[in-house]
């Protein structure tokens, strides 16, 4: 029976017909239709996850970004009042001296301590005047009135400190009853002979930048210096009653922790407060950020996300009815990464141009500044007081050199150590005028690289031991030679500035030396250790851990 079978022309069998139809089923439009919707939803949730993980790294970024601000601005805060405070301490110990020196506040004659103090106060553009008040609280003499108003300071508190036996005090900010300026002060007391309170010595300095409350804007922090005990000292951001008396303000603190430096647990959880100890004084700088107004960009990025995401939503949903467009849409999509990688990196390249345009700047005011000194000295016939411009010049030099470097540097975060020391080295040799007198400068240094931070204090302290080498290892006729070396190693960094000279006594042992002040104080913001040896010559070795810090800025040079 044949019809069992049926045979084509060529003898073969029939393939099935539902075979067939089922492999191209695999291929139809309406399954390829259907992948895709599956594809876009995956793509979509995908995003969304991609985006959430996104903007909670950024607001961890935000985060951390104001804790190191808050560190650095105490820091800063911290190194400025020390500086001030040092100044004023010299001040009101000079006037003290004089005090005593004439046979103390009973018989002195008060137009001359007026002009003594007048004179000490122009010295420096720090304070804003000098007082000296009897045991009585009435001044006697103020260093920008020949004739003292008729008030009376046995009220303050800081007054009533002294009558008790407190030797030194720092007072909280107010506004002056001399003026309309706003001063915190720096205060000593006055001893008779015997022993006995004769009066204070005070001396007033205005703060920078002092702005009321109502002025300040979200984001802003607010740096304030208080006293262990809670008392507030001065504030970028304070407000006064009726009287010139700073509104009272409660410390962020009930005890300090003992580091030198942190951040405060404090009850209101959106605040970040970072404080900062000062070395030697009883004095806490603190800045405080609001969690809520840093995270504000992020609020509205959050915002802008959500809105985003829904839109994705709809567009999958619109997706499904025009799967054919996608193609399309994706084309669109990458087009618009592509411009925002554009903008970024045009966004980068002027943010380096300004930091470079912002170091040109500085690098000019410090010259600036230099030429000023110099001109500044040529006034003066005492050779100690021209040395001592020449020497406070070059470290102004010193400091300008670093800018010099960052701004001809492409990478904008680091400061070649061997090319400014180079350039340092050199410059203090020819103000010292090594070569004239047959004194050689060898330079020894590694392939290193720091952060400004530490090569700013480096390049100071280089500069005060090459100047002390120059000046009195090697008397006039004696020739020699003066080394510097700078080596790394295990991240510690050793700078040995060496010379084979007549020998001389360190700057730190001389009695009252600024330049030995400076020194350590430079060793101390650099947490390193400084030594001099005597061997056959002078040798000075400092040592500091290298920061670990990375550039901030792309290295990469902009396109022509």
């Amino acid at each position: 029976d044949t019809s069992a079978h049926s045979v084509d022309s060529s003898g073969g069998s029939d393939v099935p017909k539902g075979s067939a139809n089922a492999f191209l089923e695999l291929f139809s439009l309406r399954r390829t239709r259907n992948a895709i919707y599956v594809l876009a939803v995956f793509a979509g949730f995908a995003l969304a996850a991609w985006r959430l993980h996104s903007l909670f790294s950024d607001r961890q970024r935000l985060v951390e970004d104001a804790k190191a601000t808050a560190s650095t601005r105490a820091q800063s805060a911290v190194n400025y009042v020390e500086r001030t405070l040092d100044v004023a301490d010299l001040l009101a110990a000079s006037v003290t001296d004089y005090i005593a020196r004439e046979g103390g506040l009973a018989t002195i004659h008060i137009p001359e301590l007026q002009h003594y103090i007048a004179a000490s106060a122009r010295d420096t553009a720090m304070p804003d005047y000098i007082m000296v008040a009897n045991a009585g609280g009435e001044p006697i003499a103020i260093s920008e009135k020949a004739d003292t108003p008729r008030i009376n300071f046995s009220d303050r508190g800081w007054f009533r400190a002294h009558r008790a036996g407190t030797d030194i005090y720092i007072g909280g900010a107010v506004k002056s009853r001399l003026g309309r300026n706003i001063v915190y002060t720096y205060s000593k007391r006055v001893v008779s002979t015997s022993g006995a309170f004769e009066g204070v010595v005070d001396v007033a300095v205005q703060p920078q930048q002092i702005s009321d409350p109502s002025e300040r804007e979200p984001g802003m922090p607010v740096v304030q210096l208080w006293t262990p005990d809670g008392r507030l000292i001065v504030s970028n951001f304070m407000a006064f009653d009726s009287h010139g008396n700073l509104l009272k303000q409660v410390a962020p603190f009930r005890t300090l922790p003992p580091a030198i430096s942190g951040f405060l647990n404090t009850s209101d959880h959106d605040l970040i407060v970072a404080y900062r100890k000062a070395v030697g004084r009883p004095l806490i700088a603190t800045v405080t950020y609001k969690r809520a107004e840093i995270l504000m960009p992020w609020d509205r990025d959050a915002e802008f996300s959500s809105a985003l995401f829904v839109m994705v939503l709809l567009a999958g949903g619109l997706l499904a009815r025009f799967a054919t467009d996608l193609a399309d849409n994706d084309q669109r999509a990458r087009k618009s990464l592509e411009a925002t990688a554009e903008a970024l990196g045009a966004a980068l390249m002027q943010r380096n141009l300004l930091l470079k345009e912002i170091h040109h700047r500085v690098k000019n005011n410090l010259q600036l500044t230099s030429s000023l000194i110099q001109m500044q000295a040529r006034q003066f016939e005492n050779d100690a007081v021209r040395d001592a411009f020449r020497r406070t010049q070059q470290r102004v030099i010193a400091i300008g050199m670093i800018h010099d470097v960052l701004y001809n540097d492409d990478a904008n975060a680091l400061v070649d150590v061997r090319g400014y020391l180079e350039r340092l080295t050199t410059q203090i040799a020819r103000a010292e005028e090594a070569d004239r007198r047959g004194i050689k400068t060898t330079l020894d240094v590694g392939d290193i690289q720091l952060v400004p931070e530490q090569a700013t204090p480096m390049g100071l302290i280089s500069a005060e031991v090459l100047n002390n080498a120059y000046k009195h290892a090697f008397p006039e006729g004696r020739t020699g030679v003066v080394a510097v070396t700078v080596k790394e190693a295990d991240g510690e960094i050793e700078l040995s500035i060496t010379d084979n000279g007549a020998g001389y006594t360190p700057p730190e042992q001389a009695k009252n030396s600024l330049g030995g002040r400076l020194i350590q104080t430079l060793t101390t913001q650099l947490h390193g250790t400084a030594e001099y040896t005597r061997t056959d010559g002078t040798a000075f070795r400092l040592r500091f851990r290298k920061s670990m810090v990375r550039p901030l800025l792309s290295t990469t040079k902009p396109q022509a």
